[in-house]
């Protein structure tokens, strides 16, 4: 295997390249700082929530309140929403999953913990939103997501990032077993058939949505040929701005990127 140069890279500098090289290069080769949206905006402060929520700091009805601050903290800071359904929507839903919201009570519990693991010699970085030891034998993962539910094609990448995480833990818990690999998909829950379903249509159930990713070794292999693969890639390409593929998608430059208002190749 070729001599890799110790850089670190994470499951999202990865995926950018995946999603747009062109916004890769304006991130990491470039260096252009990256502005907010309202999605990464309300991420992050629902992520910092849930952990306090995990660690009793705060109860479920001060979530609420916090978590309504910052949604008209968003509004006043300029990120808005695609449509004003969708911010109805996303409002509704998480006022629902912070209500009904249950710490995980176990054993042992690890928040926001920062790793590096080696895959196929690529170096991998990164923080897990949480994972839960039981038994001193069994490690459960989990990854919170305030996003849309993902197609089935966008799985298959997102799953990766869990692997990742299994392959992590694996390592630094040799002698016990990952047991499980869950999303959290916030905005979401299971009706009695276990479809998922957004949390302001269901009046049946306010239980998380886990969607579980088994830790096979099919999906262990997919991750590891992820990994390198991209990297191969991203140092195929060189530092010249044309060698950088745009990706235009009208939803995910206008919403999602962040250099929206600085990327050259938008026509809309």
């Amino acid at each position: 295997m070729e001599n890799i140069k110790k850089e670190l890279y994470s499951f999202s500098k990865l995926t950018t390249f995946h999603t747009c090289p062109y916004s890769y290069y304006l991130t990491y080769i470039k260096k252009e700082k990256r502005k907010d949206n309202v999605y990464s905006y309300l991420g992050g402060k629902i992520h910092s929530l849930l952990e306090d929520l995990q660690q009793n700091k705060i109860n479920n009805q001060k979530a609420i309140s916090l978590f309504l601050s910052y949604f008209d903290d968003a509004d006043i800071l300029g990120y808005d929403f695609p449509t004003e359904n969708s911010s109805k929507n996303f409002k509704e839903c998480m006022v629902s999953y912070f209500e009904n919201y249950k710490p995980f009570s176990v054993q042992d519990f690890k928040i926001e913990e920062y790793f590096e693991v080696d895959i196929e010699g690529v170096p991998i970085r990164g923080y897990i939103d949480l994972y839960t030891i039981t038994d001193n034998k069994y490690i459960d993962i989990y990854d919170y997501k305030s996003s849309s539910k993902f197609t089935k094609k966008d799985l298959e990448i997102k799953k990766l990032q869990l692997i990742i995480y299994g392959l992590a833990l694996k390592n630094k818990y040799p002698n016990m077993i990952v047991r499980s690999l869950n999303f959290d998909m916030c905005k979401y829950t299971k009706n009695s058939r276990g479809t998922i379903i957004e949390r302001n249509k269901s009046n049946e159930y306010t239980g998380r949505a886990l969607v579980e990713i088994p830790f096979t070794e099919e999906n262990i292999n997919k991750a590891k040929e992820f990994v390198f693969d991209t990297y191969k890639k991203i140092n195929n390409n060189n530092e010249k701005e044309s060698s950088w593929t745009p990706y235009i998608n009208k939803f995910f430059c206008k919403n999602i990127c962040s250099h929206y208002k600085i990327c050259p190749h938008l026509k809309f």
